[in-house]
C-alpha cells in the first residue's frame, strides 16, 4: 500500500468513527479510561502555561485535557469529521482552535509554539516518514520547545491481529466501523528499546517511560536535527 492510500485508509477510517468515538467506544471501555486517567497528568504536568501544537487531535479528548492548564492550543487534524466533533466539546476559543492540517506539512501553520503534543497518533504512522514528520514538527516548533508524544502499551489480544507485508516496515490492522465499513491501516507496536532509538537521535533531554496502560517520551527539540 502506498503511503498516499495508507492517509487516505487512516482519514476515511477515523472519519466513519468520529460520531461514535468518544461514546460507547474508546474513553468509555474500562482499559481506555484508565489510559485516560493515566496520562492526564503526564499531559498536564507537561504543557503548563505552554503554547501548544497538538497533531492529529482526533476529537479533541487529549486537547481537552491539556486546555485546563496551557496558555494556548492549536489542535490540528486532517480529518473535517473528526474536528467537527472536537468543536462540539465547546472549549474555550480563545484559548483552544481547532485547525484542519496535514502533519507532515505545517510550514504555512500560523501561531507561536513552544510545545507539541500528539497522543494517540505515532503508532499509525509509516516508519520511512519519521524524518519528514519530525522535520516539519520540529521546525514549527523550534529549538527547546517541549515535546509529549503517548501512546498506548501492546495490547496481546491486538498485537495478534496485526500483519505484516513482504518488504514493508511496518505493521498493519484491519478495523471495522459499525456502520459495516473495513479499514486497513497501520498500526505498529514498540518495545522500549525500539523507542529509544527513535526518539534518541531526534530529541534532547529525553525521558521515556513505560507505564500499565501507554507510554510516552517528553524530549526538548534540539538547536539541530542529528538526522
Amino acid at each position: 500500500m502506498s503511503y498516499a492510500a495508507h492517509d487516505h485508509q487512516l482519514q476515511a477510517y477515523y472519519s466513519r468513527r468520529a460520531t461514535t468515538y468518544d461514546q460507547g467506544g474508546e474513553f468509555d471501555a474500562p482499559k481506555c479510561g484508565a489510559l485516560l486517567r493515566e496520562l492526564a497528568p503526564v499531559v498536564q504536568s507537561a504543557l503548563i502555561g505552554r503554547r501548544v501544537l497538538e497533531i492529529a487531535c482526533g476529537t479533541g479528548i487529549w486537547t481537552k485535557v491539556a486546555a485546563d492548564v496551557a496558555q494556548h492550543i492549536v489542535a490540528t487534524d486532517v480529518a473535517d469529521a473528526t474536528l467537527e466533533q472536537a468543536r462540539h466539546k465547546q472549549l474555550a476559543p480563545d484559548k483552544v482552535e481547532f485547525r484542519l492540517a496535514d502533519a507532515y506539512a505545517l510550514d504555512d501553520l500560523t501561531g507561536e509554539f513552544d510545545a507539541g503534543l500528539a497522543v494517540q497518533w505515532f503508532s499509525h504512522m509509516p516508519k520511512h516518514r519519521y524524518d519528514e514528520f519530525f522535520a516539519a514538527w520540529h521546525r514549527r516548533l523550534g529549538p527547546d520547545a517541549v515535546v509529549l508524544i503517548a501512546d498506548t502499551q501492546p495490547d496481546e489480544k491486538l498485537m495478534h491481529k496485526a500483519f505484516s507485508k513482504p518488504g514493508e516496515p511496518d505493521a498493519y490492522q484491519k478495523r471495522r466501523t459499525t456502520d459495516g465499513g473495513e479499514f486497513e491501516i497501520i498500526k505498529n507496536y514498540f518495545i522500549a528499546a525500539e523507542l529509544r532509538d527513535i526518539f534518541g537521535p531526534r530529541s534532547k533531554d529525553l525521558t521515556l517511560h513505560w507505564g500499565e496502560h501507554g507510554w510516552w517520551a517528553q524530549y526538548f527539540v534540539p538547536s539541530r536535527s542529528i538526522r
